[in-house]
Order: C-alpha cells, then structure tokens, then sequence
C-alpha cells in the first residue's frame, strides 16, 4: 500500500474542489477503469489518488492549457523559499536569529 503524501493530499483536495479541472478528474478515472476493467472501486481510487498528479501535470503541461490556475496546480507547491539574515528598513538595520 502506498501512501500519499500530505502536500498531494492537498493539491487533490483543492483540484477535487475546481470546476476547471473537474473534466481531467472524470478522464483520469474513465481511463484507469478502462484499463482495469475488472477492478473494484476501491482499488480505482486508490490508484487514481496515486497517479492522477503525475498524470494531471503532464496532461496541463504537453497540452498548452490556457488556464493559469491549473498549470499552477499541476507544478504543485514549491518549498524553496528566499531568505535572507538581513535587511535594511528607513535607515534601520534588522538581524534574523538564526
């Protein structure tokens, strides 16, 4: 059994709750039945909820999809943030502990 991590959790629960990519969650599903004819729907979304990211990224990002909002969701969050251990604000200097 695999388990899907907390930020895929997430990107599913916010593309579950998008009209956009309502039609790309209804294909993914479609195509998995398809393929495993035989398979219960336990089993079918259990692997649509391990493989719809991977398949919804290259699907937004090989199609030129017009709409800004899903290929942001399809790169998925981005943790590298910019620090920095100082700034400088009107003329005061200020330090981060670090």
């Amino acid at each position: 059994m695999r388990i899907v991590r907390k930020d895929q959790q997430q990107v599913l629960h916010i593309l579950n709750n998008t009209d956009d990519a309502l039609p790309y969650i209804d294909e993914h599903k479609m195509l998995l039945k398809t393929m495993n004819p035989r398979a219960n729907e336990k089993w079918l979304l259990n692997e649509h909820n391990k493989t719809f990211l991977q398949w919804f990224k290259q699907k937004i990002l090989q199609n030129d999809c017009d709409v800004d909002d899903l290929k942001w969701l399809a790169r998925r969050p981005n943790f590298d943030v910019i620090t920095w251990s100082e700034y400088d604000i009107n003329k005061f200097s200020f330090y981060t502990n670090t």
